[in-house]
């Protein structure tokens, strides 16, 4: 905390907080309060706040905690998107989340696959957010993770020319996000409501400020609950398979729905990703690919059930 504390300082260059008092202590004129009321919004302007960011090279301050886990509370939202989302983010419904969970604060990075997995390449920084990874690439990532951790993996994968996954959800260890999981960190408790605008949208690396190409993970503000790069940069891979109509079947208050049922079909991914055009960068926006593809635009995110000891 006192790490994304220091940074949020570092970005908006808060010794213009200090000016502030300085002045107001000898009182200050009209145009004085003026002048600096202007040099602060612009410090905390999205424009000023990604300029910066994109000039920001040095990841020093970030390495840290970059791969640390954030523990989000049980809770109840309403997930799905407004009336003029598209047909398979319709309904919106309530979702009941039971039980509080670990989730990383970002995608898993490079330095964090290569660390686990033993395969690394000798990237520079390491920090970009690990893509062009499979949906069964990053469940063996999961179980290899748990293994070190001395936790029970999550998954059984049985080779086949198209591997079956058994899913143990009783399991302590690393798995990825439920669809309705990841939504619900997305927001990062915002309060939502059956039909108030769900969203308000804030800075991502998405089609027009990303150069095309992904980014370092963290350089942008947090959610409230300290979850980074949710939207934009990388997609990420969910655990539930992919149906349009999933949210017509609900019931008006679903608890902990994950749709999983077989090893077949597409495979949900949530975010968005650096080539992603802004407007369609939301919480609620559904898409899907088939679990054994490896896309540039495509990562991952873990979690891990708390259990008290």
């Amino acid at each position: 905390a006192l790490n994304r504390i220091k940074r949020f300082c570092q970005h908006i260059r808060v010794s213009v907080l200090s000016d502030m008092f300085s002045h107001i202590s000898s009182g200050p004129e009209a145009d004085q309060c003026h002048s600096i009321w202007e040099r602060l919004t612009y410090e905390l302007s999205t424009d000023a706040i990604l300029r910066r960011a994109e000039e920001t090279q040095d990841h020093s301050t970030l390495v840290e905690y970059i791969d640390d886990m954030v523990l989000l509370p049980a809770g109840t939202f309403y997930q799905g998107g407004p009336q003029i989302s598209s047909s398979a983010e319709r309904p919106r419904h309530q979702v009941k989340i039971s039980n509080s969970f670990w989730v990383g604060q970002t995608a898993v990075t490079h330095r964090l696959w290569e660390t686990v997995m033993g395969d690394g390449k000798g990237r520079d920084s390491g920090l970009e957010p690990k893509a062009e990874v499979s949906w069964f690439e990053a469940l063996h990532f999961c179980n290899r993770l748990s293994e070190q951790s001395q936790l029970e993996p999550v998954y059984k994968i049985e080779d086949h020319q198209l591997p079956r996954v058994i899913y143990k959800t009783s399991s302590s260890g690393f798995r990825l996000l439920t669809e309705s999981e990841w939504e619900y960190a997305c927001l990062g408790g915002q309060r939502t409501s059956l039909t108030a605008p769900p969203f308000s949208p804030i800075p991502a690396w998405t089609q027009q400020r990303s150069q095309l190409k992904v980014h370092p993970v963290a350089q942008l503000f947090p959610n409230q609950w300290g979850l980074y790069d949710c939207l934009g940069n990388v997609a990420e891979w969910c655990q539930d398979e992919y149906h349009a109509h999933a949210y017509q079947e609900r019931r008006r208050l679903t608890s902990d729905p994950c749709e999983y049922h077989s090893d077949g079909g597409e495979r949900v991914i949530r975010g968005g990703a650096f080539d992603s055009v802004e407007y369609l960068v939301t919480p609620s926006r559904r898409d899907a690919c088939r679990p054994q593809k490896r896309w540039s635009s495509i990562g991952f995110r873990v979690a891990r059930s708390h259990q008290s000891k």
